[in-house]
């Protein structure tokens, strides 16, 4: 997850992302890029999350090459507690693959790769990948001590195989006839992970951030109020901020933002909440496209959020 800034969008950027981190920002733990800084036409770009890592050796020519590709791609990013578990390929007529099983459970991000960038691509296609069926199973994925538990299967899967800009072997989801995505993640994790990455990243600016509340509450299946109140000191001078937003998900997968809001306590929070405020209040009633995928022809056709200890979701996509 990427650093929470106390800057523009950060009811969206947080709320959002935290709900559709798998759709945004990758694996948990990977950075998400707020909406401000796309240029994306949605408030999320599936890209992000549909490029596989294959790890430092020769582009994949066989079944068995692409497995042990796909396991070094992730032990790049990830300890695994049985490495050679981590991959299976089943029923394999290289192009051709009947299905790819990926295992996350009980995996750990490394520190290290928290801050990686996304992969940029260099959109020459060396080969197409077909996969009748692609699991992906995390149940749960460990974050430092924050377990989120992710559930992806797809079916008909076109896969191309391309480099990244450094030449290493990459390969991306680029469409698929159905898919499904299921995600689940405690609050009080979230709200760890944020404390600690809210303390790193505004530490060199004299900022000591005290805690990090986050309430989320689904009205509807597809409608989310957010709220987060940040607790600092700058400078030794007590500030708080407390952000507010409504995401709304319309029967055609397109997210409307209103009600977003700025409000700050305590010395220092009014000041900071009235530098702040016109950056995000001019998003308010703004509507776009949830999410778009590599593929114009793959859409979401639905999401689904729950909310109470812990922050659900459930999402389907296809042609």
């Amino acid at each position: 997850m990427k650093t929470p800034r106390i800057r523009t969008r950060v009811v969206l950027g947080v709320g959002a992302a935290v709900l559709l981190i798998s759709l945004e920002g990758g694996a948990p733990g990977a950075p998400a890029r707020p909406p401000a800084e796309q240029e994306s036409p949605s408030w999320f770009e599936a890209k992000n999350v549909c490029v596989f890592r294959l790890g430092n050796g020769p582009m994949p020519a066989t079944a068995h090459e692409l497995s042990d590709a796909m396991e070094r791609g992730f032990s790049r990013a990830v300890t695994f507690p049985d490495p050679k578990n981590v991959v299976k390929v089943e029923h394999a007529a290289f192009p051709s693959i009947g299905m790819v099983r990926v295992n996350l459970s009980d995996a750990r991000m490394k520190p290290s790769a928290q801050n990686d960038g996304e992969i940029q691509l260099n959109n020459k296609v060396e080969n197409v990948v077909r996969v009748g069926k692609l699991e992906v199973h995390a149940d749960p994925f460990l974050v430092r001590d924050a377990k989120w538990h992710m559930n992806l299967n797809v079916e008909n899967a076109k896969m191309l195989l391309e480099r990244d800009g450094t030449g290493r072997p990459a390969m991306m989801l680029q469409d698929a006839t159905a898919g499904t995505i299921n995600m689940e993640v405690r609050v009080e994790d979230i709200e760890m992970l944020m404390l600690q990455d809210s303390r790193e990243g505004l530490a060199r600016f004299g900022v000591d951030v005290d805690d990090v509340s986050l309430n989320v509450v689904a009205e509807t299946p597809r409608s989310v109020q957010v709220e987060l109140h940040l607790a600092m000191e700058v400078a030794l001078v007590p500030a708080g901020i407390t952000f507010k937003g409504h995401i709304a998900v319309d029967d055609q997968m397109n997210a409307k933002v209103s009600g977003m809001s700025v409000e700050g306590d305590d010395v220092l929070g009014p000041l900071i909440a009235e530098f702040m405020r016109p950056q995000i209040v001019k998003h308010n009633n703004e509507t776009r496209p949830l999410v778009t995928f590599p593929s114009p022809r793959m859409k979401l056709k639905d999401v689904k959020f729950k909310a109470g200890e812990s922050l659900r979701m459930e999402a389907s996509f296809g042609y």
